[in-house]
């Protein structure tokens, strides 16, 4: 069984007045639901595929390309996501990408290319005078697929993640169950359908009971790193373990910056490259 550990509480923000002080990109607004500026919305997420994780043949779950990629590829390929519109198209610049993946240019470039390579993504030219040789990064735009909070990469905290938490967190999100019951929200067969959309958003976690070795292998890490994995996904407040000693990943994270606050530790302008 996990254990509990004393974790420092999560960094102050504006969420008890309602209002969100990360990072905005128009990219955000495909994902929001019942959206209402300046409130803190519903749903400020991205998707990523589920067979990119794991994919179920014969009613057994088998590693998918992700266990295969490597650490800097597994950083990056959420961190554009992120960064990508309703179509699936990114421009953030290689700076941007490279801070807040917690990697430097040239593993942007490598992870970039292997990324391509393995058909998570393609990479095309940015023309235009004021791009100066920039990039424009296709991802296949997902309906359903694995959740990511934007904020877990605009508050910094994808950055400070180990490269095995990093790769651990996906892995996470494919064996993350629901479970209302543990929350005090009851039972999904209670809510009428037409509600249960706005119900599901509202949950605070999903909840993974699988085996750690189960769980490193679809991540591809070593199963001895399993246990500073979840320290460091605790410690940068993605996930908590219960009194149970479930993993508890969090979907409304708690832990915020002001967009000034961010850049700065990322060594960017308070206001550069606000792009998608």
């Amino acid at each position: 069984m996990l254990k509990r550990r004393n974790v420092p509480p999560p960094c102050p923000g504006n969420v008890s007045q309602g209002t969100y002080v990360g990072t905005w990109n128009m990219s955000d607004f495909a994902g929001f639901q019942g959206f209402i500026f300046p409130l803190l919305p519903e749903g400020h997420y991205k998707l990523l595929p589920r067979n990119l994780v794991g994919q179920r043949v014969n009613s057994i779950h088998e590693p998918g390309p992700w266990s295969e990629l490597s650490l800097p590829a597994k950083a990056l390929l959420p961190v554009i996501t992120r960064h990508s519109n309703p179509g699936g198209q990114s421009w953030a610049s290689e700076g941007r990408l490279a801070a807040e993946a917690g990697l430097c240019r040239k593993s942007v470039r490598k992870a970039a290319r292997e990324l391509e390579r393995a058909r998570c993504l393609t990479i095309a030219p940015r023309f235009g005078a004021s791009f100066r040789g920039g990039k424009l990064y296709q991802v296949q735009p997902q309906r359903k697929g694995l959740l990511l909070p934007t904020e877990a990469v605009d508050c910094c905290c994808w950055r400070e993640l180990t490269p095995s938490a990093k790769a651990l967190y996906m892995s996470l999100r494919y064996f993350g169950r629901i479970r209302l019951d543990l929350e005090g929200m009851g039972s999904i067969a209670a809510v009428p359908k037409a509600h249960r959309g706005k119900f599901l958003l509202s949950r605070e976690a999903d909840y993974i009971v699988s085996r750690p070795g189960v769980l490193s292998s679809f991540a591809g890490i070593d199963r001895r790193s399993f246990s500073a994995a979840i320290e460091s996904l605790e410690m940068n407040h993605l996930a908590e373990i219960t009194k149970d000693g479930l993993i508890k990943l969090l979907i409304r994270l708690k832990r915020w910056n002001d967009i000034i606050a961010v850049n700065e530790k990322l060594g960017l302008e308070p206001y550069d490259d606000f792009a998608v």
